[in-house]
């Protein structure tokens, strides 16, 4: 883990980057900002402001109130049941038309967008969450029934301006989204793709898909070469956005992920990253600290990545303190480079 001389060097980094970007914004985007720096610093606001471009539709105006079998994804205290709800609401799935299932969760997806963007009067529901649970129920109910044609609907909810995509994939549930698109997205990765090259979005989105893209190629054999293809492609235009001055935040976790999974192939490339372009050190220290990340140890998927089904499990048991103790008293010292008495 970097020292705390080291972090501060990578947040250095960010805020250079970020002053590069700032000289590419036009005079109303520049004023914008000087504004928000001279008042109360948002970051939510600053994010927006900098990268986000989407022409978001009204949710509100492309959805129906929720179908009547899916409102016990908005009880109080989703969290202690979500898992057996998810379990309970797929058997009446499977009785349903596979089409009216479908339609009836994209109009949940598109109807909670809605509430988050106040596109909505009514929040039926929706507020008794704290979190994002009930989008994860669904979000659950879609990998079960392996419906990858809905896809696009999971990528809307990572359209979102920071707020919103913060808040629906914060907390350490960015895994949540990274899951999803892997499930969905897995014979659809030319999507995936695309959304890495569009313009517009928060960057932390594109860290989510990146990562599963990431996972494709570590746990699907299969689809191993195509999955490496797409990321190496992705990593040379990221590159190129580099020589020319562009921002680079998001390569230092890309180059973590890919050592989490033991892509070796993608070495040369990185390599050429960080000799031709300026990568923050958050994550990873430097090349040299990439590559030895790369050799620590073998690929396990249990100990980098989790399904939905292990995430949705895993919210019920911690709501009620049924989580498995940690089984070594000292992983937060390990964690935090703490000295052990």
């Amino acid at each position: 883990m970097p020292h705390d001389d080291d972090t501060s060097n990578g947040w250095l980094e960010i805020v250079k980057r970020l002053e590069k970007k700032f000289d590419m914004l036009d005079d109303d985007q520049k004023e914008l900002v000087k504004d928000l720096l001279d008042n109360e610093f948002d970051y939510n606001e600053m994010m927006d402001t900098i990268w986000y471009k989407y022409d978001r539709p009204n949710y509100g105006k492309m959805s129906q109130p929720i179908a009547k079998w899916l409102k016990p994804l908005t009880q109080a205290d989703l969290e202690t049941e979500i898992h057996d709800i998810c379990l309970n609401l797929a058997k009446e799935a499977k009785a349903m038309d596979k089409q009216q299932m479908a339609n009836d969760l994209k109009n949940f997806v598109f109807r909670y967008l809605a509430y988050l963007n106040n596109d909505i009067d009514d929040a039926e529901g929706f507020n008794n969450s704290e979190y994002a649970y009930p989008l994860y129920g669904i979000f659950w109910l879609m990998a079960h029934f392996h419906l990858d044609f809905l896809l696009d609907v999971a990528f809307e909810t990572l359209k979102q301006k920071s707020d919103i995509l913060q808040f629906i994939y914060s907390m350490g549930e960015e895994e949540t989204g990274s899951a999803i698109i892997y499930e969905l997205g897995k014979q659809h990765m030319d999507k995936l793709d695309d959304y890495l090259r569009a313009t517009g979005f928060i960057p932390f989105g594109k860290t989510i898909v990146f990562d599963a893209l990431a996972y494709i190629y570590a746990n699907e054999p299969k689809l191993k070469l195509k999955s490496l293809n797409y990321i190496s492609n992705y990593l040379r235009l990221c590159q190129k956005i580099g020589m020319e001055g562009g921002d680079m935040t998001n390569v230092d976790h890309y180059a973590s992920t890919l050592a989490k999974v033991k892509a070796k192939e993608t070495l040369p490339l990185l390599k050429k990253i960080y000799d031709t372009t300026e990568v923050p050190n958050i994550e990873i220290e430097d090349y040299d600290d990439l590559v030895e990340k790369m050799n620590e140890e073998e690929y396990n998927m249990e100990d980098t990545f989790i399904l939905m089904d292990d995430i949705i499990f895993d919210i019920q048991e911690f709501a009620n303190g049924e989580f498995e103790e940690y089984p070594d008293d000292d992983i937060f010292e390990d964690l935090f480079d703490l000295d052990k008495d």
